[in-house]
C-alpha cells in the first residue's frame, strides 16, 4: 500500500511539474507574458532574453517523451516501481531545467557580463606599468578577471590602500568607502544581484 501511494504521488507531482517547466520555457520567449515569470526574479533576472536552440529543444523533448512512455521501462514489483518513478521524475526535471534554462542560469550566476563591462572601462586606463591588488576576490572570479582583462592580480588580506599598485579590486556585500587616497572607478554586479558587488578603486592622481 505504501509503495502504491509513493508511486501515485510521484506520478501526480512530476506530471504537474514537467508541464510547468515547459510553460515557463515558452513564457520566457514571450514579451507579452514575460512578467508572469517575475516570481522567479529573485533567482533569475527578468531582463534576460533567451536564444532558441533546436538542439536543446529536441533533447528536452526526447527526455519528456521518456517520461510519457515510462511504463515501458518501469519494473513490475511495486517497491522497485515506486523508487524508479521517483528517480526518473527527479532526473527529468533536473535535465529539463538545465537544458532549457542553462543560458538564463548562466546569465544570472556567472560573471561574464560583469568582467566584460570591466574590460571596456579599464582598457584605456590600465597602463603597462600598472598592477592591481584584490581583496576578497575568490577563486571563481580571479580566472575570469585575467581572461577578460589580461590582468594578474595580487591578493591582500586587509582592505586598505595598496602601497605599490594604483588599483584595488574589492568584492563585498556593500560598496565601501574608498581607502585613503583612492576613489571609486567602477562598480559591477551580476544581474539583479546587489548584495555582492565588485568595486574597482583607483589611486587619485596628484
Amino acid at each position: 500500500m505504501v509503495y502504491k501511494i509513493g508511486y501515485y504521488f510521484s506520478q501526480i507531482l512530476f506530471s504537474l511539474l514537467i508541464p510547468l517547466v515547459w510553460i515557463g520555457y515558452g513564457l520566457s520567449f514571450s514579451t507579452k507574458h514575460h512578467q508572469l515569470l517575475a516570481i522567479f526574479s529573485q533567482w533569475l533576472p527578468s531582463g534576460y532574453q533567451p536564444n532558441f536552440s533546436w538542439m536543446a529543444f529536441l533533447f528536452a523533448l526526447t527526455i519528456t517523451l521518456i517520461w510519457l512512455f515510462k511504463k515501458c521501462f518501469l519494473a513490475d514489483r511495486p517497491a522497485l516501481k515506486a523508487a524508479q518513478i521517483w528517480c526518473l521524475g527527479l532526473t527529468v526535471i533536473w535535465v529539463l531545467v538545465f537544458t532549457l534554462f542553462i543560458g538564463w542560469i548562466d546569465y544570472a550566476k556567472g560573471y561574464h557580463n560583469v568582467f566584460a563591462d570591466l574590460k571596456q572601462h579599464i582598457a584605456s586606463e590600465f597602463l603597462p606599468t600598472d598592477c592591481m591588488v584584490s581583496h576578497e576576490v575568490g577563486e571563481s572570479e580571479a580566472p575570469m578577471l585575467y581572461y577578460y582583462t589580461g590582468i594578474l592580480h595580487q591578493s591582500q588580506y586587509h582592505y586598505e590602500t595598496p602601497p605599490n599598485c594604483r588599483w584595488l579590486l574589492d568584492l563585498s556585500k556593500e560598496v565601501r568607502e574608498p581607502p585613503p587616497g583612492m576613489e571609486i572607478f567602477w562598480i559591477g554586479h551580476r544581474p539583479d544581484e546587489t548584495k555582492e558587488n565588485l568595486v574597482l578603486y583607483k589611486k587619485i592622481d596628484r
